[in-house]
């Protein structure tokens, strides 16, 4: 957003930025890093909301809800080394390292809204 200003009682028509540019990035950045930090707050209190109730799930709890919800479990392999190994060492030595590598379970609660 450029405008034409009076500078020094002369007209320019070169763009130029204004504290109205610059006020309106710097409010931006300002409301996303609020932004920011309410979401990680949310999250965190989400997985602490579904840890509890995989957990009381698990425990054989008595689900009594109009939503039906059940615990997922998967395991995934994470080497971050993977791609390097398998330059230097090759693929079967990469195959057999993953094979020994313990994976990590996670744990996922599922509700169907219908």
């Amino acid at each position: 957003m450029s405008t034409a200003i009076k500078i020094q009682n002369q007209t320019t028509t070169q763009p130029v930025v204004t504290d109205n540019e610059v006020n309106r990035i710097v409010n931006l950045r300002d409301s996303r890093a609020l932004l920011k930090k309410r979401l990680e707050e949310i999250e965190a209190n989400l997985e602490q909301a579904e840890e509890g109730v995989i957990k009381l799930v698990e425990a054989g709890s008595i689900v009594k809800t109009t939503y039906p919800i059940r615990v997922k479990t998967s395991e995934r392999h994470f080497p971050s080394w993977k791609d390097a190994f398998i330059s230097q060492l090759g693929l079967t030595a990469a195959a057999k390292v993953l094979a020994q590598t313990e994976p990590r379970i996670y744990k996922t609660l599922i509700i169907s809204q219908d």
